[in-house]
């Protein structure tokens, strides 16, 4: 006698959690978003020297970061279905959060680093950037 399966749970697929367009967003804004916390957590001593010495540089290196934290984020928003304002507002919020947990992490967690209010706007600053970027190149894209 053949034994008798039940299918108790029955669940159907209506579509993949991530389609394949989005992958390559989703694995890219990831790993940059893991890069900056490396990077800001990391002993600052450890860090390569470029020989810039201009005082705030480490501003320009942080709107830098977060500028393409957006842009890698934002693309990952939009394989995924719309783009307009109120996700653009949700990157400069999502980075702005972000950058906030860096710096809280960097007071509790590291040595050689402080927190530092100026960074959290130099990483709001960037991410602002980026989406006034992309939101005129989609505009111009559509006329």
């Amino acid at each position: 006698m053949r034994p008798i399966w039940i299918n108790c749970f029955r669940v159907k697929i209506t579509k993949p959690l991530l389609e394949p367009k989005e992958k390559p967003y989703l694995i890219s804004a990831t790993a940059w978003t893991v890069f900056i916390a490396i990077l800001c957590l990391m002993n600052s001593k450890s860090l390569p020297k470029f020989g810039i010495g201009f005082g705030g540089f480490d501003k320009v290196v942080h709107v830098f970061l977060h500028f393409v934290f957006a842009v890698l984020w934002s693309g990952y928003i939009k394989a995924r279905g719309k783009y307009e304002i109120k996700q653009a507002f949700q990157v400069i919020l999502g980075s702005l959060l972000y950058g906030v947990a860096i710096e809280i992490a960097q007071a509790l967690f590291t040595t050689s680093r402080k927190a530092d209010i100026v960074d959290v706007f130099a990483n709001t600053f960037g991410a602002f950037l980026a989406i006034v970027l992309l939101l005129s190149i989609q505009k111009r894209i559509k006329n």
